[in-house]
C-alpha cells in the first residue's frame, strides 16, 4: 500500500488485560497504548459492529468484559491496527485495518485523544459499511477475494459528520468522555493550515464542532433516560 503525506484523518475487570486481535509494527509504549485503547473500543462496541463490519473471536483467553459476559466466548469488533513510523499526524482505514502514524501518537495527549481518532476511523467503517451480496461473498471466498471497498473521497462533509456522530457513541460506550473528543477537534482546528496537510484535506469547521456538541447532548439525554446508546 502506498502512503502519502496527505493521508490523514484526521471496562469492567479483565484477567488478563484484553488486547485487540492484531497490532502490527508497534512495540514498547506505543504497542501497549494502542492495545489498551483499541481493546476498549473493539470490545465494548460489538453490538454496533455485529450489525455492520462484523465481530471476531478475541484471541486472548480468560477475558471478561461487561459486554461479552463471563459465559460467552469473548468477541471484539473486526478491526486491527498498524503503526507507520512517520511524523505525519494521520490515520486511515484499509479494509478492517486502521493505520496510525507515530506522529499521531505523539500528537494525542492521552488515551481519550487517541481513542477519538480510532473511534472516528471506526465511525467511517460503520457508517459507510455496505453489506455485499451473499452470493458474491461466497464466490469471492472460493476465489480468495475480499469484498471490495469503495475508495474514500478526499473530503466529503456528509461522511465526516456521519463518522463524527458514530464515533461519539463508540467513545461513550467504551467509557471515554465525548467532551474530550470535542476538545481534541478544537485543538486540531487551531493548527495553522501550513502546519499539517490534514487541514487542507479534512477541515474541522465551527459547524462540524457544533454538530458534535449537539450529539454529545443527545447522548447525555439518552444516558439519563437509560436508553440504548445507538447512533
Amino acid at each position: 500500500m502506498r502512503f502519502l503525506p496527505v493521508l490523514l484523518v484526521v471496562a469492567g475487570c479483565a484477567a488478563p488485560v484484553a488486547k485487540p486481535g492484531t497490532v502490527v509494527d508497534a512495540s514498547g509504549d506505543a504497542l501497549i497504548r494502542i492495545q489498551r485503547v483499541g481493546a476498549a473500543l473493539a470490545m465494548e462496541n460489538i453490538r454496533l459492529c455485529d450489525k455492520t463490519i462484523g465481530v471476531v473471536p478475541l484471541t486472548t483467553s480468560g477475558v471478561y468484559s461487561p459486554t461479552n459476559g463471563p459465559d460467552r466466548r469473548p468477541r471484539e469488533c473486526r478491526v486491527s491496527f498498524r503503526l507507520m513510523p512517520i511524523a505525519i499526524i494521520g490515520a486511515i482505514a484499509d479494509g478492517p485495518e486502521i493505520i496510525l502514524t507515530s506522529g499521531l501518537l505523539s500528537f494525542a495527549r492521552d488515551d481519550g485523544e487517541l481513542a477519538t481518532i480510532i473511534a472516528h476511523r471506526m465511525g467511517h467503517m460503520i457508517a459507510e459499511y455496505v453489506r455485499p451480496s451473499s452470493r458474491l461473498v461466497r464466490l469471492g471466498a472460493m476465489l480468495g477475494i475480499e469484498p471490495a471497498r469503495a475508495p474514500e473521497p478526499v473530503f466529503d462533509a456528509a461522511r465526516e459528520r456521519a463518522a463524527d456522530r458514530v464515533s461519539l457513541f463508540l467513545l461513550t460506550r467504551a467509557k471515554f468522555d465525548p467532551a474530550v473528543a470535542i476538545q481534541f477537534w478544537r485543538r486540531v482546528a487551531a493548527i495553522p493550515p501550513g502546519g499539517n496537510d490534514w487541514l487542507l484535506r479534512h477541515p474541522v469547521s465551527a459547524d462540524r464542532i457544533e454538530q458534535m456538541e449537539g450529539v454529545a447532548l443527545e447522548i447525555e439525554t439518552l444516558r439519563k433516560l437509560d436508553q440504548p446508546l445507538e447512533p
